[in-house]
């Protein structure tokens, strides 16, 4: 009864070719130039410059405020006789696509791998520190950090379920995903029963989870893997708030050769299709690709194609329509618009430089 509904729910949700509405503005975190990017992407899908905001250091992971009015934004400076020092930026975003700086705060455990907004707390995974950790959100800013779990190395990402009641951290070296309790009130973490749940068999094409999505409407979660490149389903109990391995795919192309390893992970907002990005580390003729997923009904995935992509595609986020695909090459400095086609493919729509080393995407519409 219980898929029979899901069923229900999945084929009633609109197709992924939605009309783009407005135009909306995007956010690009650019590492070795140190700034943040802003484009107005317009109905079409054209992207044009905004503006840009320089950053004392190098900026990574972002993520909205509730109510849009701010963007938190990771980010590392090198400080004489201190190192490294990471903080987490709150930027303002002011009239006509402006951004400022509205508060800054020093962390301790390392840079943010991940940041993730869950009511009034802002969540980050630390990759050097093995830790996740909570921040509250006072007036809009990151404040004081109210919560710190430790996990393992290698931790790349944090992310709340649907209830907003359990927190999951996938891990690339020890091939596992931490699954943590979360308390919406207090920001509070525990080690759910079970702490962790193994990733899939080491292989060449499938190994290692590092960012995870949930489903809008089924009880399932899909994960990218690194090392060699990967997808893997995970059905969620909701109850539990624990996850199990169900199925893993390769995502790269048939034939391919060479290294390479997955990133992002991103499902469409009706739920019928996953994309995995592919870096190639070649840095002659790279073959880096976007890999398209069909999901059905049982939360099951079969291949539906690939899309050549920017060179070494960490990032890429859907629009906040989701009807486009935007992906940052970071070794090529380019960023790539496509359309969502009524089948899932991707077309290439348009293609633009930004700054050196994009790390970040980040869509909203206004």
């Amino acid at each position: 009864m219980k898929h029979a509904l899901w069923l229900v729910l999945l084929l009633s949700a609109p197709l992924v070719a939605q009309d783009p509405g407005k135009g909306q503005r995007v956010y690009v975190s650019c590492g070795k130039a140190q700034e943040v990017q802003v484009f107005d992407l317009d109905p079409e899908g054209a992207l044009s410059p905004r503006a840009k905001l320089a950053l004392p250091g190098r900026p990574g992971a972002m993520a909205l405020s509730p109510d849009r009015a701010r963007i938190y934004v990771a980010a590392a400076e090198r400080a004489r006789g201190r190192g490294w020092i990471e903080r987490i930026h709150t930027l303002r975003r002011l009239p006509e696509g402006r951004l400022e700086i509205e508060h800054s705060l020093e962390l301790r455990g390392g840079r943010p791998t991940f940041l993730r907004v869950a009511g009034g707390f802002l969540l980050s995974a630390s990759y050097g520190g093995g830790q996740v950790s909570v921040y509250a959100l006072e007036q809009g800013r990151c404040a004081q950090r109210v919560a710190r779990q430790a996990t393992a190395k290698k931790a790349h990402m944090v992310e709340v379920d649907p209830s907003g009641r359990f927190v999951f951290v996938p891990h690339t070296g020890p091939n596992a995903v931490y699954q943590l309790r979360f308390d919406p009130k207090t920001g509070a973490l525990s080690p759910n029963d079970p702490p962790t749940v193994a990733g899939p068999e080491p292989g060449r094409d499938v190994h290692e989870p590092l960012h995870l999505r949930f489903h809008p409407r089924l009880p399932f979660a899909y994960s990218s893997n690194e090392h060699g490149g990967g997808i893997s389903a995970w059905r969620l109990d909701p109850e539990a708030g624990t996850l199990k391995l169900v199925q893993t795919l390769s995502t790269l192309p048939e034939g391919f050769e060479g290294k390479s390893s997955g990133a992002e992970v991103r499902i469409t907002p009706d739920g019928r299709f996953a994309y995995v990005s592919n870096r190639d580390h070649r840095e002659q003729d790279p073959q880096d690709t976007l890999a398209v997923f069909a999901i059905d009904g049982e939360g099951r995935l079969s291949k539906a194609g690939h899309a050549r992509c920017p060179h070494f595609p960490r990032a890429f986020s859907l629009d906040a329509k989701g009807a486009r695909v935007l992906v940052a090459g970071q070794r090529d400095h380019r960023l790539a618009v496509y359309r969502i086609g009524e089948d899932g493919a991707l077309r290439e729509f348009s293609r633009r430089e930004v700054g050196e080393g994009p790390a970040w995407v980040l869509c909203v519409a206004d």
